[in-house]
């Protein structure tokens, strides 16, 4: 006989018990849904083929699993489901080859042109550089102003990516290569433009690189490129002059100042204005020999030449005189991205999708100017331009004649700065052209803006290889070696040649987090990398794990000594430099003209009204203490130093008892003699300091 008895938890069946000849017997009851079942859950085949498309889009899986449940209200797949499908699909597509095998596959497969170094006795790569085939064609079609800069946290092996952008002739910014180096060397940046200036053989070279001030890079691009200029990114020099000249200053104001005329001096159309300006700068500074140092030393001696408009608008530079452009990618880069834990493989799927965009937007601009005619050219003046030159060719000239009301025909009026800089018609020659009623001749624009393909000029004399010769000063050197190992070596390099997914070297190691417990800071905060956060949050690891997988950069040094309302101006991310704090606009001036902002602990800053910047005599614990206590400026610190001996005199027994043999040693280091400081190895000393000021002041 059966007894039915239904047992249930927080009114929900769960189990039937049931006796059978005085045996009780649990039985499951029947599933009310079939999410979690793995049967129910697989995908269909047009399920799996649109999992497959989203992937190579670099789709999230979240945002795949959410697609498949609109089209299908049914559907009882889960995010495991989506990631091991993804993982069969990598599997299945690599066929058995590495890492490594399946990039370089991929790169052939794609016509892509690319090179790699590795280490000879590891097999590790350790500098990779692949570029696009369209980008290859815009190189040698707009090979005139390059840009380059370094980006970090892009990928698993922590390797700084260089990217070399350039420039269209309707101003859009393509990108020219990505090389991974192992380190920011010269010999790296070396390799790097050696494999530039191969991409341009035969094609007119470079006629200006902008970066920043990157020792190395700057030393290769003289030993590489000897012939070109370069130009240092104004941008980045504001921010460096601003991180080290604004403690200078004591007063804001007078920091402002000051950058309006360090701003001006870079702005020098002449030489003899930059001169002008530099004597009357010297001048006003001239009781702060530490601000002129460092201006003459770092910038003006050796460098004026590669920022400062007197030098640089002779230049054929289009404009480009910072770097935002590669920082703009660097950006769109690691948005596509989400994470820096890519490998190899995965970063070129992401950046392959990102080219294909981009070059279809190059193409469909080319096609805009040659066929749209907009209306503020319609006058007859741009009779001969449109549709021959660009759009933003036009727009430039447009500019300048505006520009010209108040030049007239007057050269030394002009400047001509659109002229040198950019090989468009400046604003005394396009005044002769509107008085004399004649449209501005196609052939005063520089042929750079009269390109509008992607198909680079024919007719170069590229050099001249034969492959039999190449091939038999290949056999010759293999005869020559009496060693196995070089001989294996020399076989391998031609099979990696001739068949690349067949490479025997391998992909660096993964830089990851190491395991134990993370180190502690002053402030009791657990230290990742550098990245912070507050012990004994049950989210800790998860937000370890998210600050060693973000691409998002450190802050700059110059954010540090921005106050709130500047860096929102600059950056919009002030959080990673400080906590929101909600203080009056006073007390934030204050506060964040410290230098060192960033090492106070950000539950204090809400609390502090004012800050006192002490001298830096020795005696300036003591100082701080006098200005908290509201003591003379003069010898305010005198008498701090007086209240805490006669605090340890009048309360030996107390100060012995907490302090033990470190009483005598304290008291000697507070006692006060004229011209007597505390010394910078008396670190123990000061704790005996913060308590006894404590003990003061409640007294």
């Amino acid at each position: 006989m059966s007894v039915p008895f239904s047992y249930s938890t927080q009114g929900t069946p769960r189990l039937i018990l049931v006796c059978k000849c005085g045996m009780w017997h649990a039985q499951p009851q029947l599933a009310n849904s079939l999410e979690g079942h793995s049967y129910a859950g697989r995908l269909t085949q047009d399920e799996a083929a649109i999992l497959d498309q989203m992937s190579k889009a670099n789709v999230r899986p979240r945002q795949i699993l959410n697609t498949l449940r609109q089209r299908d209200k049914n559907n009882a797949s889960t995010l495991r489901t989506i990631y091991n499908a993804r993982q069969r699909n990598r599997i299945k597509e690599a066929g058995g080859r590495t890492q490594m095998q399946q990039l370089l596959h991929l790169l052939e497969d794609n016509m892509y042109l690319s090179w790699h170094r590795k280490d000879p006795e590891l097999n590790v790569v350790t500098d990779l550089f692949w570029s696009h085939p369209d980008s290859i064609n815009l190189l040698r079609s707009f090979p005139y102003v390059l840009l380059m800069d370094c980006t970090y946290k892009t990928n698993r092996y922590r390797l700084p990516l260089l990217e070399i952008l350039g420039v269209t002739s309707t101003d859009i910014t393509f990108s020219v290569g990505f090389c991974f180096l192992s380190s920011e060397t010269m010999s790296n940046y070396t390799w790097a433009l050696n494999i530039l200036r191969g991409l341009l053989d035969g094609w007119p070279t470079p006629s200006v690189f902008v970066t920043d001030r990157e020792l190395g890079l700057i030393n290769a691009i003289e030993e590489v490129f000897p012939q070109c200029s370069h130009q240092l990114c104004i941008w980045h020099i504001n921010k460096m002059v601003l991180t080290n000249t604004k403690k200078m200053f004591a007063r804001n104001d007078d920091f402002q100042l000051f950058n309006k005329r360090w701003t001006d001096l870079m702005y020098a159309t002449t030489e003899a204005s930059f001169e002008l300006m530099l004597a009357t700068l010297r001048v006003k500074y001239a009781d702060m020999k530490g601000l002129l140092n460092y201006l003459e030393d770092t910038w003006l001696r050796d460098y004026k030449n590669r920022f400062v408009r007197a030098w640089t608008n002779p230049l054929f530079h289009l404009g480009e005189t910072t770097t935002q452009r590669v920082e703009s990618a660097h950006s769109t880069l690691k948005q596509h991205l989400g994470t820096c834990t890519a490998n190899f493989e995965a970063l070129w799927s992401v950046i392959h999708g990102m080219l294909d965009i981009q070059h279809n937007r190059i193409k469909s601009s080319f096609k805009v100017s040659l066929n749209v005619v907009q209306h503020g050219y319609m006058d007859g003046l741009y009779r001969r331009l449109r549709g021959y030159v660009s759009l933003k060719a036009l727009k430039l000239i447009c500019n300048e004649v505006e520009r010209g009301v108040n030049v007239g025909t007057d050269r030394s009026l002009c400047g001509c700065d659109l002229r040198t800089t950019c090989g468009l018609p400046c604003a005394h020659e396009l005044n002769v052209h509107i008085l004399a009623g004649s449209p501005i001749p196609l052939e005063d624009v520089h042929v750079y803006w009269k390109k509008l393909s992607m198909v680079p000029d024919a007719s170069v004399n590229r050099t001249a290889y034969n492959l039999n010769d190449e091939l038999q000063r290949v056999v010759s050197k293999f005869e020559t070696f009496v060693d196995e190992d070089s001989r294996v070596r020399t076989i391998q390099q031609l099979r990696e040649i001739s068949c690349p997914s067949s490479t025997s070297c391998i992909a660096p190691q993964a830089k990851v987090q190491t395991r134990g417990r993370p180190s502690l800071d002053s402030f009791g905060n657990y230290v990742i990398g550098s990245k912070k956060m507050k012990k004994g949050k049950r989210g800790m690891k998860r937000k370890a794990e998210e600050d060693d997988t973000s691409t998002t950069r450190d802050p700059s040094g110059f954010e540090y000594v921005l106050t709130p309302a500047e860096a929102t101006s600059v950056r919009r991310k002030v959080k990673q430099v400080r906590n929101k704090v909600h203080r009056t606009r006073e007390a934030s001036m204050g506060v964040f003209e410290i230098g060192f902002i960033h090492t106070i602990q950000p539950d204090w800053i809400q609390h502090v009204e004012t800050t006192v910047n002490v001298d830096s005599d020795g005696n300036c614990g003591f100082r701080c203490v006098a200005a908290g206590l509201g003591f003379s400026d003069i010898d305010g610190w005198k008498r701090v130093r007086t209240a805490m001996v006669n605090e340890l005199q009048e309360n030996q027994e107390f100060w012995k008892d907490l302090l033990g043999s470190y009483f005598d040693q304290i008291k000697g280091a507070v006692q006060f003699f004229e011209g007597k400081d505390v010394g910078s190895d008396n670190w123990i000393q000061h704790l005996m300091l913060c308590l006894s000021t404590c003990h003061m002041v409640v007294a």
